[in-house]
């Protein structure tokens, strides 16, 4: 059986895509990635194959060019095509006109997602749009994907034949460093506005802590709004780090930050996401983790008891009591840290999901 992942905006080494999601099924079926602005090749046991479209800010000139991604996928001649991105969903219908099995994996709320960029004209409107166009395709496809619950639930009503495969870390033994790591805690992933890390530096020299940051900033002008606080003399920027220059920063660290703003429309606001990996990494590492009080990852950390809860993430009074009753208790950040890994093995790691992806696959091709 032919398996082919078609991405028109991600990168060929996307971690959900490529490190993931076509892994696991490489090892059942022959997989191919068609992706944007790459080489053809194989790599790790997967067919990639490349196409040339235009950059993402040339929107005309994508949407007119994206029949460019046609060819590859007739001549591949898969089984299932497996699409990753929105402006693709049209296209799949022409496979499916041949055939094929089609499948959509919804990486984010796109109708909400639409709802909180600001630089769209009359966005409610276009956001109105996109959800009837949407509506209309997606339950002509064999199968819809996404990563969290309140996106499944929307997406069931558009086509019952509906998955969740979450975006869990591929859980890895990791080597601990002695757990006495001082008062130093870390956040490492995109730094943008709702994730909190202004309130967060603000509070630093008030709890006496050393914060390691990591990750690709969204803007100049936020990095240079967190750098004039107080507090940024508590930090120690790393910039983007590889994926295990970082978990040695979660090894000196004796907690991880993940306290989200309930107005992210992609986190569900208040519901929050199973979709953000930095928590469940954090856990990975057996250490403790502070969050905000989504549905989610609120409830999901008083069940296992790997961390603190902090109801208002707009009140550094709150953020602050956080962090000092963990760095307070070594012995009490130690039991959460051990409940956390315990959780990650368990339950919060890939594997888990690997299974959901193979059985959907073998109830999509009936075998």
């Amino acid at each position: 059986m032919k398996i082919c992942h078609v991405t028109s905006l991600h990168p060929v080494n996307d971690g959900r895509i490529f490190d993931k999601e076509c892994k696991s099924l490489s090892k059942k079926y022959e997989v191919y990635l068609v992706a944007p602005n790459t080489e053809t090749r194989l790599e790790k046991g997967i067919h990639i194959i490349g196409v040339s479209l235009p950059a993402v800010n040339q929107r005309i000139q994508r949407w007119i060019k994206l029949k460019r991604i046609l060819k590859p996928l007739y001549d591949i001649d898969a089984d299932v095509y497996h699409f990753h991105d929105p402006e693709l969903i049209r296209i799949g219908l022409r496979l499916k006109k041949r055939g094929k099995k089609i499948i959509f994996d919804s990486h984010e709320d796109v109708p909400m997602l639409i709802l909180s960029k600001q630089y769209i004209p009359c966005r409610r409107f276009v956001s109105k749009i996109y959800a009837l166009y949407e509506k209309h395709i997606l339950k002509q496809y064999t199968a819809l994907v996404s990563v969290t619950v309140h996106i499944v639930d929307r997406l069931k009503k558009v086509n019952p034949n509906t998955y969740q495969i979450t975006n869990y870390p591929k859980y890895e033994e990791r080597t601990s460093a002695p757990w006495d790591r001082g008062r130093n805690i870390c956040f490492a992933g995109l730094l943008v506005k709702n994730w909190m890390l202004e309130n967060i530096i603000e509070v630093l020299p008030q709890v006496n802590a050393n914060m390691y940051l990591a990750g690709r900033y969204a803007t100049e002008d936020y990095l240079n709004e967190m750098k004039a606080l107080p507090g940024w003399k508590n930090v120690s920027f790393m910039g983007t780090l590889p994926h295990s220059k970082v978990i040695d920063l979660y090894n000196k660290s004796t907690l991880g930050l993940a306290i989200e703003s309930y107005d992210n429309p992609n986190a569900g606001y208040k519901t929050g996401s199973l979709g953000c990996t930095k928590i469940p990494d954090y856990m990975a590492s057996g250490i403790p983790v502070i969050v905000s009080d989504s549905l989610v990852w609120g409830g999901i950390v008083r069940k296992y008891d790997c961390g603190v809860v902090v109801e208002d993430p707009n009140n550094k009074e709150e953020i602050a009591r956080a962090i000092n009753s963990i760095l307070d208790n070594s012995n009490r950040a130690k039991e959460m840290g051990e409940n956390a890994l315990k959780a990650a093995k368990e339950e919060f790691n890939w594997d888990s999901q690997e299974k959901v992806l193979l059985e959907m696959y073998h109830n999509i091709l009936g075998e």
